[in-house]
């Protein structure tokens, strides 16, 4: 048995990292924010007995592009503010982890929770290599975030940075929704695809017709590309052939997304749509009779929707089993209900200091952040997103509205999103887009200065 396996995409890994003295710091952060999306697609895969690792791209390119802006930030000798809240959430999941082995010992044996490698079932609370490894995606999420504010921040135009940090996101979604594509193609005719696309240790391999791309099964592919949808909502792109397609593109990815059949996918379209129409009457200050007419029109598509995906064929092979879940009239929607009232029954047992970060995974980030963190985690986490869309609100009212509102937007979908159906924070374009908001928010009250020189980098 191999102990250390090359992916065809650590090939391209490899190449990344050995031109990095050559590569322009710009760059090297556009290939990061790229590579983020491929959340399932492994670069390296390690197995020696029980231990089975991947390493993906965006690891060691985003490690080596927050090693060069550690050597920036030494040789600047300051940095930018950050969120106090969300740095507080990621001590607070440290502590607690180093906190499990005094807590373990007050809980009774009785208590079950699903740990993240324990399949579908229950089992005691203890200290397992899911504390360490989800920890690790955290604290690896967060320096990412933290170089990327003081990358963005100084630069010598932030704005024009996260118009182009948004354009690369969402021209990677487009990509992703293309693999998409050749994902169905290939299970149709036998064509490789796992081994190229979906090689992360331990991904669940569907049989069926249900699209993954390049995420870990088809809810965290929704997931991620409902929130690039989002920024592209209201994203003016720096790149004119997005800038010109823009609709076509959009239409493209909800197309691609409803083969996904994810409740997830469902969910965050529902949201992202309910705020696109707030914002289009709250922008048009539309009067009464305008309002109708807008109101009937989304009534008329909602019902022409509604006809089409009743039509057995179609329903089946798009959203007939999001539906299902969300009524919880399959197995699906029956055990999140289960896992739900299961970990709100573990939390009752340490509610104040949780049960350690990475202890367990339920399906759902609401239960997963009370039993994991306690009260005082949820409450480091609402803080943080109460006073994210309040600041992210103010901007709105500024110069950079658009940018405001592809944040907010794509912020929104991603915490309804989070807080009930993909309980995971470990994605590094999701610590990008917290990055951004911070950015766009500090940027909007005052300009940085010393800004980098690109050419001594």
């Amino acid at each position: 048995m191999k102990i250390l396996s090359i992916e065809v995409f650590g090939i391209v890994t490899l190449v990344v990292i050995l031109l990095t003295p050559f590569i322009k710091l710009k760059n090297h952060f556009f290939i990061m924010v790229f590579f983020s999306l491929f959340t399932a697609t492994a670069a390296f895969n390690i197995e020696k007995g029980g231990l089975s690792l991947s390493i993906i791209p965006v690891h060691l390119i985003g490690m080596t592009f927050a090693l060069r802006m550690m050597i920036n930030i030494v040789k600047k000798r300051a940095i930018h503010k950050k969120s106090i809240w969300l740095t507080l959430f990621v001590l607070w999941s440290t502590i607690s982890v180093v906190l499990l082995p005094i807590i373990d010992d007050y809980i009774p044996n009785h208590v079950t929770v699903r740990h993240y490698f324990s399949g579908e079932g229950f089992d005691p609370i203890a200290f397992s290599t899911g504390n360490v490894t989800q920890l690790a995606y955290l604290l690896f999420g967060y320096i990412i975030y933290f170089v990327t504010v003081e990358y963005i921040m100084s630069s010598r135009d932030p704005f024009k940075l996260i118009n182009q940090t948004i354009t690369v996101l969402v021209a990677a979604s487009i990509v992703i929704c293309f693999i998409g594509i050749y994902e169905m193609i290939a299970k149709f005719l036998n064509l490789p695809y796992t081994e190229i696309f979906r090689n992360f240790s331990g991904v669940v391999i569907y049989t069926n017709y249900r699209i993954s791309s390049v995420a870990h099964e088809p809810s965290m592919f929704a997931y991620c590309i409902i929130i690039c949808a989002a920024l592209m909502c209201f994203h003016n792109s720096s790149n004119t052939l997005l800038r010109k397609n823009k609709n076509k593109f959009f239409l493209f990815i909800i197309l691609v997304g409803l083969f996904s059949t994810s409740t997830t996918f469902l969910l965050g379209f529902l949201i992202l749509l309910f705020y696109a129409s707030n914002d289009y009457v709250n922008t048009k200050k539309l009067n009464m009779f305008a309002s109708a007419k807008f109101y009937f029109s989304i009534l008329g598509i909602a019902f022409s929707g509604y006809w089409l995906l009743n039509i057995p064929f179609i329903k089946e092979k798009t959203v007939g089993r999001a539906v299902e879940t969300l009524t919880f009239s399959n197995f699906s929607g029956a055990d999140r209900i289960e896992k739900v009232i299961h970990h709100l029954d573990a939390f009752t047992y340490s509610p104040i200091l949780g049960l350690g970060f990475g202890t367990t995974r339920s399906y759902d980030a609401f239960t997963t952040i009370l039993c994991n963190l306690g009260i005082i985690g949820m409450l480091i986490f609402i803080l943080y997103v109460f006073t994210s869309i309040r600041k992210i609100n103010k901007v709105k009212r500024g110069s950079n509205k658009d940018i405001a509102k592809s944040l907010q937007a794509a912020f929104i979908c991603w915490l309804i999103m989070f807080m009930i159906s993909v309980p995971e924070m470990y994605f590094i374009y999701l610590w990008i887009l917290f990055a951004l908001i911070e950015v766009t928010i500090a940027t909007q009250k005052k300009q940085p200065a010393n800004s980098f020189n690109e050419k001594k980098i």
